[in-house]
C-alpha cells in the first residue's frame, strides 16, 4: 500500500481549519479511506526526521535524527 503526505499552506489558523474540512470531505465523498494521522493546522510539522517550520521559513533535522547521523559518522569515522 503506497503511503503519502499532503500539506495544505494556508495564511492563517481559520484558513487552514476550512482546507482541512473541505479536503477531509470531498475525500469522504469519494469514499476513499482516512487515517487516524490527520492533523489540524500547524506552524511545524515533523516529517521523516526532519522538522519544517512555516514560520521561519527553515527545515531543519530533529534532535534523534542528529544524535543518529553523529552516531553514523563516528562508526564510519572509526573504520577509516
Amino acid at each position: 500500500m503506497k503511503r503519502s503526505v499532503r500539506v495544505l499552506v494556508s495564511d492563517t489558523e481559520a484558513e487552514g481549519k476550512r482546507q482541512l474540512a473541505k479536503a477531509l470531505k470531498i475525500i469522504v465523498d469519494l469514499g476513499l479511506a482516512t487515517n487516524d494521522k490527520v492533523e489540524g493546522p500547524s506552524q511545524q510539522l515533523e516529517y521523516l526526521g526532519l522538522l519544517i517550520d512555516t514560520v521561519k521559513g527553515e527545515v531543519t533535522i530533529t534532535k534523534v535524527r542528529c544524535a543518529r547521523l553523529r552516531r553514523s559518522i563516528s562508526e564510519v569515522l572509526k573504520e577509516g
